[in-house]
């Protein structure tokens, strides 16, 4: 039995040694694959950075090219300095197009005075398209522009929001960098650590730089019916890079709320002046009855006054107006009035530039203690005739507006408007001197005495009255591009680009004619050759003797220009659409189907008892029925066509809403501004002319 198992008992060993030799090379090999896997895993880590690398680059790859001409039309875009003294930065900027279309831009250009020479830079990296934000140059790190805020609507302006974003960029590289927003408060003026301790969102607000810090004041904000400007402070560190409001005392006097001022450096801090407002009260109207257009549009007020923000880190206790490290404070600039020396009527949409170096031997532009001016073109007064129709006057005038630097800190100070007026050869003089009269676009000529305009004047280079243009001084030459002139009831997008020596004021240089300004003086003719002619009287002429404005009475039956082609902000509505349709009745960034149908449902309803020829019941009824139906059938048919508008906008939407994200808005503040229900900026779709005010006049 025993000479039996032995085969066994070898058979066993025999297996156990196969097994043993398997389980030895199962491990070679598996050593062997994970050698292999951990050798892919470095091929795969070195193709991951290559990967970013090249992703990183695409992102930050800048483009350069020369361009023919300008900046196409566009309006409400900055135009800066360059720290370097060498160039102008424009950017961003909106246009309204003849059919009533808004389009937004955020392209970057560099005009070289020495070349006149355009070039245009892009980026993947930079901020979302906008208008109405705020520039301001800092010479740190080889230049750098700082831009914050700003606006942007979809292309029929039934949506409109406005952005909260900060970035910098670098002139060294043409590179946009984006400023997180996050940082904390600091001395006492902040408000603590954390996100989003920053400026919220606004249009219209401007930007300064007071040794490492940027300096930002006012704006509005308005993503309904009603527009909410701003008067808070707030200071951003270049150093530190955070921001941080600047908190008053209840009792010290701010300058009051505003948007589109002036906003100058000056020897003991900046200067502020003027810009605008609205006003809304709760009626306004004749024979006791609410003005119900007023309540909801507001009463638009120009500002003429004038505060010096000083900041007084080296002066005592008994001088501190804010607990804020720099001890910024408001201080009110006395200006004496007149007729002859001061920009009369008051007038908004212009936006002084900062003239440094201005010369001390030039009687009308003197510079007191090497403080600078601030030099003004343009801008627009309106005034009301009755509830319907209101006149506007539009400028071509240079002014400058200089601010002593007396007293302790400036407290104390003064300012003094100076004309600018144009030199006149002393030959022209010798010839016993010009009368002034008016050009065919309301500027001014200089007649000799036999009647007859000397194409010699200097007066005949003035540029065309207009406001809002986009100004900046290089090297004692001021720079003037673009604007907005209304005729009628249109408005039109300026294309051209003017330069004066300050120094020598011996007439304007047109670097750019463009094209709108002669559409403008052919229209002109033809409302005079019609018999129409300028609704200005004769009382308007006296007003406007010294030939410096372009005097338009606006309202809304000005039936000889309406509905023409090639006018700017005036575009027609969908055939069969009432205005009502085309803002109420849109989808809004943010807003589901469900919010979308319960918000314009009465529209919706209204519509299938057209459809059906029904009994219409009037707005807000709560019984809407027709005559062979029930309200089933309005519900679900209205929910369709609800349902077929949203998702026709849903592609525009969802690009709107990718827009303002980057903006820094969260979902919450989309959804906000949806609930709003905005009807375009001030509650004006395209301008709105022929008695009510434009939504350029922010």
């Amino acid at each position: 039995m025993a000479k039996k198992k032995q085969p066994a008992n070898k058979q066993n060993a025999k297996a156990a040694k196969k097994a043993k030799a398997a389980a030895k090379v199962e491990k070679k090999e598996t050593k062997k694959i994970k050698s292999s896997k951990e050798e892919d895993s470095d091929d795969d880590l070195e193709g991951i950075l290559d990967k970013f690398r090249r992703e990183w680059e695409s992102s930050h790859t800048v483009t350069e090219e020369t361009v023919a001409s300008p900046p196409s039309r566009r309006a409400n875009a900055t135009l800066t300095a360059c720290p370097s003294g060498n160039h102008l930065w424009c950017i961003g900027g909106e246009y309204m197009s003849s059919d009533g279309k808004a389009y937004f831009y955020n392209d970057v250009y560099r005009y070289t005075p020495e070349k006149n020479e355009w070039r245009k830079y892009s980026s993947p990296e930079c901020p979302g398209p906008r208008s109405a934000h705020a520039v301001v140059a800092s010479p740190q790190s080889g230049g750098l522009l700082f831009l914050f805020g700003g606006e942007f609507s979809s292309p029929s302006q039934t949506s409109f929001h406005h952005y909260r974003d900060f970035w910098s960029f670098s002139i060294a590289t043409h590179e946009w960098t984006r400023i997180d927003n996050g940082g904390g408060g600091g001395g006492g003026g902040g408000r603590g650590k954390g996100k989003n301790v920053m400026p919220s969102a606004r249009s219209g607000c401007r930007m300064a730089m007071y040794k490492h810090h940027v300096v930002l004041f006012g704006g509005f904000h308005d993503v309904g019916i009603r527009t909410t400007y701003l008067q808070d402070l707030w200071l951003f560190d270049t150093q530190e890079y955070r921001w941080h409001q600047v908190t008053f005392p209840p009792t010290t006097r701010v300058p009051s709320a505003r948007s589109g001022f002036s906003f100058l450096p000056h020897t003991h801090g900046l200067i502020l002046h003027g810009g605008y407002t609205k006003e809304y009260p709760s009626s306004v109207g004749v024979k006791g009855k609410p003005n119900k257009s007023k309540m909801v549009q507001g009463i638009g007020k120009a500002l003429d006054d004038t505060y010096l923000l000083s900041f007084s880190e080296g002066l005592t206790n008994a001088h501190r107006m804010s607990a804020d490290p720099l001890h910024p404070t408001f201080t009110k600039i006395k200006i004496p009035a007149s007729a002859n020396n001061t920009p009369t009527p008051t007038r908004s949409g212009c936006t002084m530039s900062f003239w440094p170096r201005a010369s001390s031997s030039t009687s009308s532009t003197a510079s007191a203690g090497g403080a600078g001016i601030g030099v003004l073109f343009g801008g627009v007064s309106d005034r009301e005739i009755d509830e319907e129709r209101m006149e506007s006057v539009f400028w071509d005038e240079l002014w400058g507006l200089r601010v002593d630097s007396s007293g302790i800190g400036g407290l104390g100070a003064s300012g003094r408007w100076v004309r600018m007026g144009l030199k006149v050869s002393k030959k022209k003089k010798k010839g016993g001197g010009n009368a002034n009269a008016k050009r065919d676009d309301g500027g001014t000529i200089a007649l000799n005495q036999g009647n007859e305009a000397d194409p010699d004047d200097p007066l005949l280079t003035v540029p065309h009255a207009r406001y809002n243009a986009m100004l900046a001084i290089l090297k004692n030459t001021l720079y003037i591009l673009a604007g907005i002139y209304e005729l009628g009831s249109h408005e039109y997008t300026l294309d051209d680009f003017h330069a004066i020596n300050l120094d020598k004021m011996d007439g304007y240089t047109c670097l750019w004619k463009g094209e709108v300004v002669d559409e403008i003086l052919a229209r002109v003719k033809e409302r005079e050759g019609g018999g129409g002619g300028d609704s200005s009287s004769d009382e308007d002429n006296d007003d406007d003797e010294d030939g410096d404005g372009d005097t338009d009475s606006e309202s809304g039956d000005d039936s000889e220009d309406e509905g023409e082609d090639g006018d700017e902000g005036q575009g027609e509505e969908d055939e069969g659409a009432t205005p009502t349709e085309n803002i109420s009745n849109t989808p809004q960034p943010g807003e589901s189907l469900a919010a979308f149908y319960a918000r314009t449902r009465e529209h919706w309803a209204q519509r299938v008892l057209q459809n059906n020829d029904g009994t219409i019941g009037g707005a807000g009824s709560a019984d809407l029925k027709p005559a062979s139906g029930g309200g089933k059938m309005i519900r679900r048919d209205g929910f369709s066509m609800a349902e077929e508008r949203y998702l026709e906008y849903k592609p525009t939407l969802e690009g709107i809403e990718r827009i303002l994200r980057e903006a820094g808005l969260d979902d919450e503040d989309i959804k906000r501004g949806a609930g709003a229900g905005s009807v375009g900026p001030g509650g004006i779709v395209g301008g709105g002319l022929g008695g009510t005010v434009s939504r350029n006049r922010r």
